[in-house]
């Protein structure tokens, strides 16, 4: 699978960066959240039990002039005015103190109140005087008055109520001190949140960068360095990976340089052993060439020798008779025609009786020569047998052949053949081949002619009738 790589506004530094950071900023507000709520509640609870606390104190010191300080305690309503007046001053976390007063009738009146506006929490309830002390919250916690506590008492047969109203810093002074240090704790939380995912997103960066370093140098081929990575976590579980698959794939280019190495060996030994069988062929091929030269020289020889005379080296009377076949057939074809001349040797018995058989071959082949410088290039000459011999001259008429055959006879008759051999004269006989009769018909009528010649006296040529 390949894997396109295209250009992107963050690293994967920065992701990092941006994801613990914004981890950490959230894990920070729900846990600063919840403390806070947690503190404020506190607070209130603790400013509460304080002001309940001073209620209650303030019930007792009213609850009769029997009491321990009954001697301190007003026994009119002006000089219980004054009273409350003091309690407030000397006390600087009340706002306000009210005594209220349950009639016989049931009526409920304010008795004395001591403060800085007008009674805060008019009583208009009689089960208000049930609870012997109570303490309660407005929804309004931060502004003045609306924190107050409550305490009952019973004085000159009469039940009464005290209502005390907490100065507004009793709450808020410690609520802002609360918001100051959760705002500090909280910038607190956001720099080292900063600093936290700076470093994991170095950390990182510097993780990828080996692992990424440390592919390239795989990809170049170099397997002998080790990623060192500590701990437990994925990176280093990668890098163990990584240096898994290097440590694999440096065993498998071994395994395949090995491989390489046997098959280029393989391959030079086939070439060696096909390069000798080659030569080897070669050879023997050389052996067969030379051996069918030297069969084909032996058959043309045998061929040779087989349509050949041995002592004159004219054709013999088998390869004329082929050499005739062929003839026949080509002028066949062609509209053509040919003569045979049949020449014989006269009186040749003389001539081995006088000289001898050695001296008869010479004038033999002496004659053969002659009829053979006498030959055209499409002409043929052969021994026909003893002393006579035969000549097949294509495209020549009766006369022509004739005047031919004479040349001949005169070049024989005009001087010796040989320096101290005897002189001959032939005789001639000749036919005409025009393919209406066959070739022994042609030849019987050359053979005719030349008996004729013979009668007549030799040395002459006639013409076959």
């Amino acid at each position: 699978m390949a894997i396109t790589q295209q250009k992107s506004g963050q690293s994967i530094a920065r992701r990092l960066f941006y994801s613990h950071l914004l981890i950490a900023l959230l894990v920070a507000t729900l846990v600063g959240a919840y403390f806070y709520r947690a503190a404020q509640l506190a607070v209130f609870t603790g400013a509460r039990d304080t002001l309940s606390q001073i209620a209650r104190s303030t019930a007792d010191r009213l609850h009769s002039p029997d009491s321990t300080n009954a001697q301190d305690l007003p026994a009119d309503q002006g000089a219980l005015q004054l009273w409350l007046d003091a309690q407030r001053q000397r006390d600087s976390r009340i706002a306000g103190i009210q005594i209220y007063a349950r009639q016989g009738d049931g009526s409920i009146v304010s008795v004395a109140y001591s403060g800085n506006g007008k009674a805060a929490h008019p009583v208009t309830t009689p089960g208000f005087f049930d609870a012997p002390s109570a303490s309660s919250l407005s929804s309004g916690w931060f502004t003045p008055g609306t924190l107050y506590a409550t305490s009952t008492f019973a004085r000159n047969e009469r039940t009464m109520v005290v209502v005390v109203d907490a100065v507004p810093d009793l709450v808020d002074q410690p609520l802002n001190e609360l918001r100051r240090n959760a705002g500090l704790a909280f910038v607190l939380s956001v720099l080292l949140a900063l600093i936290m995912s700076q470093w994991l997103a170095r950390n990182a960066r510097s993780l990828i960068g080996r692992l990424v370093e440390y592919c390239r140098q795989i990809a170049d081929g170099h397997f002998e360095k080790r990623l060192e990575l500590r701990g437990d976590d994925e990176f280093v579980r990668l890098g163990m990976a990584f240096d898994d698959m290097a440590t694999r794939l440096k065993r498998s280019l071994q395994e395949r340089d090995q491989m390489v190495a046997q098959l280029r060996g393989a391959r030079d030994q086939l070439e060696q052993n096909v390069k000798d069988r080659t030569q080897e062929l070669d050879r023997i091929n050389n052996l067969l060439r030379i051996e069918a030269e030297q069969r084909s020289r032996v058959e043309a020889a045998l061929a040779e020798a087989a349509g050949t005379d041995h002592l004159t080296k004219l054709l013999n009377r088998r390869g004329m008779l082929e050499l005739v076949d062929h003839m026949v057939e080509r002028l066949r074809r062609q509209a053509r025609f040919f003569c045979l001349v049949v020449i014989d040797i006269d009186h040749f018995k003389r001539v081995n009786d006088q000289y001898g058989h050695d001296m008869g071959d010479k004038v033999l082949a002496a004659v053969a020569s002659l009829l053979k410088s006498e030959l055209k290039s499409d002409e043929a000459a052969a021994r026909w047998g003893g002393e006579e011999f035969l000549l097949l001259w294509p495209d020549i008429g009766l006369t022509a052949a004739e005047h031919r055959t004479n040349r001949i006879r005169e070049l024989l008759a005009s001087k010796p053949l040989l320096p101290d051999g005897p002189s001959v004269s032939i005789s001639a006989g000749i036919s005409e081949y025009t393919g209406l009769e066959s070739i022994n018909q042609c030849l019987t009528k050359a053979d005719k002619a030349l008996y004729r010649a013979k009668e007549e006296g030799r040395n002459r040529v006639l013409v076959s009738l």
